[in-house]
């Protein structure tokens, strides 16, 4: 029995160590055709004629579209394994990403981006869901933060590499070339040993008795409604620093180049980036130490002080550098400590409806930001803004820690 229990374990280990890079390879060739993409599809749709209205509408029917196919798609890939949906992800990019290049209409690239967002909506919370189970329970905070990573880096090869070809041989040979980035990705993921449902049941010892819920929005309202105070805590965390992270991206830099023309704006940004770098793998490494809310709620603290300190970048310039790294460290230590609890306090067979529902909190919460505040400020100062939002941003990190504190009290009483 020890030696079948060593055996095994070393079974699990090398499937563990085959699996991380191929999904890691994927993730760099799925976040590049999705950032190249919505970098040069704009690009694309001015230059066959079309305006800035024909830009943002196929923006918002992407982001649109994804959001609402994430309830579904979530709780089937729970159901059918994250592997299935994944492949299927990737194929939307590896497919229709080439097309983009041939669209002699906007109704034809309004068709290729609804097909991308099912892409989207599929690949990126089963791969997270995927490399949070290949990890394993004790390294997945850490893992989670390093392959959150390959999103930046993805982020700053596509933007830097996809110009020359563009000037080079065209928008047809780039998104072609786009294409063949997506199709090794998909060659990787149907290499990648990722275990499936039928998997786990067999190593649980469990029968298929067929589907356990009746539908899959009755699944995921379950899994949710399970886990009230994660579902509460990791959801509205989420939202409230996508908020935060899209009033930084849309105003604070106009903001800053009208109250202070000396600055250099554009280093706020950098600085942003510069702080998710650190954040990612540093929040990881944190949940897997102590699994606690109070990780969630450090960064929002991180975040809201960030936030608030925007509006004294005017009068103290020198600070600019601190502002960008607590914003950039705050918003991408919420979204990966966030993911990384869902990974600790999830089962495998609920994290991917969990994780798609954190996802849609990131793209809803960001995509408001710009009408929410926009609104604000016709009332507002910027300035007034920025600090109201990071009062919100830090009471939102303190409710929680309280709620997280109450929660173990009374479990304790009991």
């Amino acid at each position: 029995m020890e030696k079948n229990a060593v055996r095994s374990g070393a079974f699990a280990r090398r499937r563990r160590d085959a699996a991380l890079p191929l999904l890691f390879v994927a993730g760099f060739c799925a976040y590049g055709c999705n950032h190249g993409s919505m970098i040069y599809t704009p690009l694309l749709v001015l230059d066959g004629g079309g305006d800035l209205f024909a830009v943002g509408l196929q923006a918002t029917v992407f982001l649109a579209l994804a959001v609402a196919l994430r309830f579904w798609l979530g709780p089937l890939a729970d159901r059918r394994g994250t592997k299935p949906l994944m492949a299927l992800g990737l194929a939307a990019y590896a497919v229709t990403t080439p097309l983009l290049g041939l669209c002699g209409t906007f109704a034809a690239v309004l068709v290729v981006r609804c097909v991308q967002a099912v892409g989207m909506a599929a690949f990126f919370p089963c791969a997270l869901s995927a490399v949070s189970e290949v990890a394993g329970q004790r390294n997945s905070g850490l893992t989670l933060g390093a392959y959150r990573l390959v999103s930046s880096v993805a982020l700053t090869v596509s933007a830097a590499a996809l110009f020359p070809l563009v000037q080079s041989i065209g928008y047809a040979g780039t998104f072609t070339v786009m294409g063949a980035v997506g199709a090794l990705g998909l060659l990787c993921v149907l290499a990648a040993p990722v275990p499936g449902t039928a998997q786990r049941d067999a190593e649980r010892g469990a029968e298929d008795d067929g589907p356990r819920n009746p539908g899959l929005l009755s699944q995921l309202r379950q899994i949710l409604a399970a886990h009230r105070l994660l579902t509460a805590s990791v959801l509205g965390a989420t939202f409230v620093a996508a908020l935060g992270y899209g009033l930084v991206t849309n105003f604070a830099t106009p903001f800053v180049e009208k109250a202070a023309p000396t600055v250099n704006a554009g280093v706020l940004v950098a600085l942003v980036g510069v702080g998710g770098l650190v954040a990612n793998p540093v929040a990881g490494w944190l949940v897997d130490r102590r699994d606690s809310f109070s990780t969630l709620a450090f960064f929002l603290g991180c975040l809201g002080a960030g936030v608030a300190a925007l509006a004294l970048v005017p009068a103290a310039p020198a600070g600019m550098p601190l502002v960008g790294l607590a914003v950039g460290v705050g918003y991408f230590g919420v979204a990966t400590s966030a993911v990384a609890l869902i990974a600790k306090r999830i089962a495998p067979e609920g994290r991917s409806s969990f994780i798609a529902m954190q996802q849609n909190c990131i793209d809803v919460g960001a995509g408001l930001a710009g009408i929410f505040f926009g609104t604000l400020f016709s009332f507002a100062s910027p300035a007034v803004g920025f600090v109201l939002w990071g009062v919100v941003t830090m009471a939102v990190g303190i409710a929680i820690l309280y709620a997280a504190t109450d929660a173990k009290r009374r479990a304790h009483r009991v």
